[in-house]
C-alpha cells in the first residue's frame, strides 16, 4: 500500500512542500528552520512552476553569507537534487555556483534535458 507521498512522486507531481515532509519523516533536517536560517537560505519558489520541482527532482535555494562585520554578501544561488526514495537532498554541481536565479533555473531545465551532465549544462549556460 503506497502513501500520499509515493502517490505524487509516482504521478510526477511532487511540491517543494511535499519533499519538506519527506525529507523530515526520513530524519534529514535540510529544511529545518535553524538549519535554513544558519545558512541564511531560502528555497526559489518562483523558481518552481505551480510549486513542483523542476523535473521532479531539481529545485533552486539562494544563500547569503554575513561575515562578522555584518555586511551581506551578495545572494547567491544552488541547485539541489531530491532523491524521493530515501528524502536526500544533494547539492547538483557546486554550493552557490550561480550568480543568479535565472541561471540556476537555466542550469535546472538543463539538467533535466541533458540526463543530468553537469559538465554540458555548464558550458550551456555560462
Amino acid at each position: 500500500m503506497s502513501n500520499k507521498f509515493e502517490d505524487h512522486i509516482n504521478k510526477g507531481r511532487i511540491t517543494i512542500d511535499e519533499v519538506k515532509n519527506i525529507n523530515r519523516e526520513k530524519g534529514y533536517h535540510f529544511f529545518d528552520y535553524d538549519t535554513m536560517r544558519f545558512f541564511n537560505s531560502r528555497i526559489e519558489r518562483d523558481a518552481l512552476r505551480f510549486g513542483q520541482l523542476i523535473d521532479d527532482k531539481y529545485f533552486i535555494t539562494s544563500e547569503q553569507f554575513v561575515p562578522s562585520h555584518g555586511r551581506p554578501d551578495k545572494r547567491k544561488y544552488t541547485v539541489r537534487k531530491f532523491y524521493p526514495n530515501t528524502g536526500n537532498v544533494n547539492t547538483i554541481g557546486e554550493f552557490q555556483e550561480f550568480l543568479t536565479k535565472k541561471q540556476a533555473k537555466e542550469f535546472a531545465w538543463c539538467l533535466a534535458d541533458h540526463d543530468e551532465n553537469v559538465e554540458k549544462c555548464r558550458m550551456l549556460i555560462k
